[in-house]
This record gives structure tokens, C-alpha cells and sequence, in this order.
């Protein structure tokens, strides 16, 4: 979809469909909203999209839903002059070495 701004929407969206208790389902979605809301240049809230999906990638110790928030603080890269952006890649870091 290269139109970010749906994409946000559409994941939102679908989200609220799946129960509470599909915590890695709703770490994916967190994670795409969240590279929505990165290409629409909306960097903090980006991470702070991302920073809900890390809490619950956490809880879960999942690998699959690590890898695409690894994607996404790969593409955050160049942007890491942002305070949220720096914070969020070293929180990231951190994930994967554990």
C-alpha cells in the first residue's frame, strides 16, 4: 500500500477486530501502524506506536514480531538526530541481544 496514511487506518482498524488475548497479532499491527505513521514523517509518534509494540514483544518474547520492529528501527536510521528516534533504535538494540 503506498499510501501511509490509509495503511495507518487500515491497521488501526484491523486491530481493534482481533481479542485482547492475540498479543503477538496486535504487536504486528502496533508495528505497521507504526511504519505508517514513520513514511507519513510523523517520526514521534512513530516510535511511540513502536514503543507499545516493544512493551508487548517484550511480555511475549517473540522473535517474530522482533524482527519487523528491527526492520523498522533499520529504516529510522537515518533520522536518529530525533531524541524518540535514538531511543527507540537502543531500545530495539536491546531487544535483539537478549
Amino acid at each position: 500500500m503506498n499510501r501511509p496514511d490509509r495503511a495507518e487506518e487500515t491497521f488501526t482498524e484491523a486491530a481493534a477486530l482481533f481479542p485482547a488475548d492475540r498479543v503477538r497479532t496486535r504487536t504486528l499491527f502496533l508495528t505497521r501502524r507504526a511504519d505508517a505513521q514513520c513514511r507519513q514523517g510523523e517520526l514521534e509518534r512513530a516510535c511511540a506506536t513502536a514503543g507499545q509494540a516493544l512493551d508487548l514483544t517484550e511480555e511475549i518474547s517473540s522473535h517474530r514480531a522482533a524482527g519487523p520492529l528491527h526492520d523498522l528501527a533499520l529504516r529510522m536510521q537515518p533520522h536518529e538526530s530525533v531524541p524518540a528516534v535514538r531511543d527507540f533504535r537502543e531500545r530495539v538494540a536491546t531487544l535483539t541481544k537478549a
